[in-house]
């Protein structure tokens, strides 16, 4: 008004806004009458691809709706099996626009302890129907996740967790350490619990977990009885498996691949789509360059992290006990090393398969180096088999073929649990809070 002149109410400007993200990103309601012909680019341009298009019909009209969309590329594929570690996390986030919706991700971890987006789908709503519908087609995708030894982690929803049970009855199924403490701590308040919870999932071995969940037991009889209906194997160190070869607690997989696609979540679905696609050609033509000017036999973070562990090895000395075998120890901590084995009774080698800082002692004193002692998981060769396959660029929509079948219409909007929010104008004197104003 002051700059120009104009006088615009708010919904006007809200309306501009919109017209104008439809200029730049395209009509969010037309979008959804191209996914099939998108699809059918996708499988055209990039040979070993997938892409499934479920559409659902209604009494309302003739034509079909979009329901859901599920998105692989060949790279994500040959690249998860190619070297990836077994070790998948599972989120849902948001979509900003008018239609709503979420995307579902299956998040995996390369050799340099980076996220690798395996999979996505565009749902109608996170519910155990959309997860079943999802986890199936993954595992299709990849073979079966039993014979595989793959390990889940996710933030423990109660409809995912029947999903897993019910589908892959034999995997691993994790919870995230920060979605636990996120539940305990609404009954459970205080630093002195918050500190012993995480010291009880950071344990590398079961008694060394039974002196901490003892240590919450003596401060809080209550909180200890919560923690002890959750499995141990799903939230604690001390009995996680090494055949995921992580001892993650957190889900950050997810949460990164979250952040990742943050810029596109309010566009349309196309837009959208479009937006992710690029991200991907961007990130793994990145990783492919960056490692192939490096020199070093193991991954950049992994021998960042040894170096640190050779360190922190120099406070301990190692006694040999026999052929390979040693007795590590300190003013404060003893463990047995046995090099043959590749094992330590601390736990955190066989879990992540990386010396810790025992076994190194105990690597230094046999005259060898930790490197060679690292999983080959870990090396420059197997982070190279990760992004040697190529993401193809795509043409233009001006390029696709159609595909002649009818065109889906934009989903059915659903409307969020509870109660929905006001639409009342409040007037300028009315106070924010007339109970505190009256006082």
């Amino acid at each position: 008004m002051q700059n120009l002149s104009v006088d615009l109410s708010v919904n006007q400007v809200y309306r501009s806004k919109r017209k104008a993200k439809d200029l730049i990103n395209g009509d969010e309601q037309l979008q959804y009458g191209v996914p099939r012909d998108y699809a059918q680019m996708i499988t055209t341009v990039d040979k070993g691809s997938r892409v499934i298009l479920q559409t659902e019909m209604t009494e309302e009209t003739s034509q079909p709706k979009f329901k859901r969309m599920y998105v692989r590329f060949n790279a994500q594929n040959v690249g998860f099996l190619g070297g990836c570690r077994p070790f998948i996390g599972l989120d849902g986030c948001h979509i900003k626009h008018r239609f709503g919706g979420q995307i579902l991700s299956a998040t995996a971890k390369d050799e340099n302890d980076n996220i690798f987006p395996v999979t996505l789908a565009v749902v109608e709503q996170e519910t155990r129907e959309s997860w079943i519908w999802f986890l199936e087609i993954f595992a299709d995708d990849i073979g079966r996740p039993e014979e595989f030894q793959l390990v889940f982690i996710s933030d423990r929803q109660k409809g995912l967790i029947l999903v897993i049970e019910r589908l892959f009855p034999t995997v691993e199924h994790k919870y995230c350490v920060k979605h636990i403490y996120n539940n305990f701590k609404i009954d459970y308040k205080g630093l002195e619990l918050k500190d012993a919870l995480w010291r009880c999932a950071a344990a590398t071995t079961v008694r060394e977990f039974e002196r901490c969940m003892q240590y919450i037991r003596d401060l809080d009889e209550k909180a200890y009885e919560y923690l002890t209906n959750i499995a141990p194997a799903q939230w604690t160190r001390s009995h996680f498996t090494p055949r995921a070869l992580t001892d993650c607690l957190v889900n950050n997989l997810s949460e990164s691949f979250n952040a990742m696609i943050l810029k596109s979540m309010d566009k349309p679905i196309l837009a959208m789509l479009e937006w992710i696609r690029v991200r991907l050609i961007t990130r793994l033509y990145t990783k492919r360059e960056g490692i192939q000017k490096y020199a070093g036999k193991l991954c950049p973070s992994i021998q960042d992290r040894l170096e640190k562990l050779k360190v922190e090895s120099k406070a301990f000395s190692a006694t040999p006990a026999g052929s390979f075998l040693y007795e590590v120890g300190s003013q404060y901590e003893r463990h047995v090393v046995d090099l043959v084995k590749k094992t330590c009774s601390c736990r955190s080698w066989d879990l992540n398969g990386i010396p810790c800082k025992h076994a190194i002692t105990a690597i230094y004193t046999n005259i060898e180096t930790p490197e060679d002692y690292t999983h080959p998981y870990y090396f420059k060769e197997t982070y190279m088999e990760i992004y040697k396959e190529v993401l193809p660029p795509m043409p233009g929509q001006s390029e696709w073929a159609e595909t002649g079948q009818p065109a889906p219409l934009a989903p059915h909007i659903y409307k969020p649990p509870g109660r929905p929010p006001k639409q009342r104008k409040r007037a300028f004197n009315e106070p924010r809070n007339p109970y505190k104003a009256s006082r």
